[in-house]
């Protein structure tokens, strides 16, 4: 679960680590100031980004080029060693139902509106790098979503000499109006391709827990009717009779997916995960 502390702006403190006979064995030990908890054990080329600097160096950027945005959902995990820090931009607000019907099981089926985010992720524990996920909020059920390789995210390795922040900045305004125009292509494609494809690669993806398959299950019970078996050894749901009783679109799916990862995981380091693997299927059309 995200910790109630969403407040990334706490010292880190980084120290080397020596065995007991003093050999210095290229690795540090870091740990927040506040209270003194360790965090991680890096490798020593590994090199840290505060929080608080990346958040004032996208705070900064967006500034300097007159983008309006507004902060909507800051989270940490991991003892505040990984931060999530989402972004909207509320004059790039769109209809993604203008030339196409809404198939969603929810909303108007000739309004379909989104605005475009930037999820801002960066740790102290080797876990993620930091990085700018590009993707999207959708108004009508309140789901997120990132949207593949629609848009390069713009991701540096923390590693010596590697972290150039600014680097990011120049391409902002250009992959935002890319968000844009790459989230309506593609639901406009999900929109008019069948759905039973794409159910099926989440079915079967080994890699999800059984937990988010069953909810699936259950949210497309007015289209689907399955029977299932559990395999004895993976304990992975396989199904083995589908019979559908009514036809529904791949973006139905997409929403349905993005619903489960946005409202129904229990941690925001899952729900990212989740989110890249439904992005990776669904917006790469």
């Amino acid at each position: 679960m995200a910790e109630n502390n969403s407040n990334p702006n706490f010292n880190v403190i980084r120290e080397e680590l020596y065995r007991n006979d003093k050999t210095d064995i290229m690795h540090d030990v870091v740990y927040r100031e506040d209270d003194g908890s360790q965090i991680s054990v890096v490798s020593r080329d590994y090199q840290l980004v505060p929080h608080e600097d990346a958040i004032n160096f996208i705070a900064r950027s967006l500034k300097e080029l007159n983008i309006a945005n507004e902060v909507s959902d800051i989270q940490l995990s991991n003892n505040g060693a990984r931060l999530f820090y989402k972004i909207t931009f509320p004059d790039y607000r769109f209809n993604a139902a203008e030339d196409v019907v809404n198939t969603a099981m929810d909303g108007d089926e000739n309004k379909d509106e989104l605005v475009p985010t930037i999820t801002l992720v960066n740790s102290y524990d080797r876990s993620l790098p930091f990085a700018l996920k590009y993707g999207a909020f959708r108004f009508v059920c309140s789901n997120g979503m990132y949207i593949g390789k629609v848009v390069q995210d713009e991701k540096i390795i923390h590693k010596y000499n590697n972290v150039n922040l600014e680097l990011m900045q120049s391409r902002l305004v250009e992959n935002i109006e890319k968000t844009v125009f790459g989230i309506k292509r593609n639901i406009e494609n999900l929109n008019q391709k069948d759905g039973q494809y794409y159910f099926e690669i989440f079915m079967k993806d080994e890699s999800i827990p059984n937990i988010y398959k069953l909810k699936m299950i259950e949210d497309m019970m007015d289209y689907v009717d399955v029977d299932m078996e559990k395999n004895k050894e993976t304990h992975q749901i396989k199904i083995t009779k589908y019979n559908e009783k009514q036809t529904y679109s791949a973006y139905l799916v997409f929403c349905l997916l993005t619903g489960i990862a946005t409202h129904f995981t229990k941690s925001i380091m899952t729900e990212h995960c989740l989110q890249n693997k439904i992005a990776k299927t669904f917006m790469n059309i």
